[in-house]
């Protein structure tokens, strides 16, 4: 069974990273990606309600800078679960003491972190590696 997941902090209120303790052993290696009820737990009021994969065949490749309004706002958990990526969140909501600040983290699988972005961000990527999946 994966061990528990702690939540780090970004510069920008509402931004977090969620790190992960994968269970590993000699038969390979199980990373619980997404477990609502700790979620609940580590982030009180996050929810998300829906779960997307994206591939993205070539390095260099952009997506985003996506976002949605009310009240079709979104909020997110974004893992990289092959290649590499730089991962981007803008703070979009008007009246934020750090609107259009922006926070970057570069994900891969190996590092077991899953980026936490709530409604009211714009979010993009871009791939650093051939044949990413998120």
């Amino acid at each position: 069974m994966a061990r528990a997941a702690t939540v780090r902090a970004t510069s920008i209120d509402g931004l977090a990273l969620i790190e992960r303790r994968p269970h590993v052993d000699d038969r390979g290696t199980l990373d619980r990606l997404f477990d609502d009820e700790e979620i609940g737990r580590l982030l009180p009021g996050f929810r998300t309600f829906q779960v997307n994969h994206s591939v993205t065949r070539r390095r260099g490749t952009v997506r985003g800078m996506h976002y949605q309004t009310p009240p079709n706002a979104d909020a997110k958990v974004i893992t990289c679960l092959r290649g590499r990526v730089f991962d981007v969140a803008v703070d979009v909501r008007h009246g934020s003491e750090t609107f259009l600040q922006w926070h970057a983290e570069v994900l891969e699988p190996e590092k077991s972190r899953s980026f936490v972005i709530p409604e009211g961000f714009a979010h993009g990527f871009q791939a650093l590696t051939d044949e990413c999946e998120l």
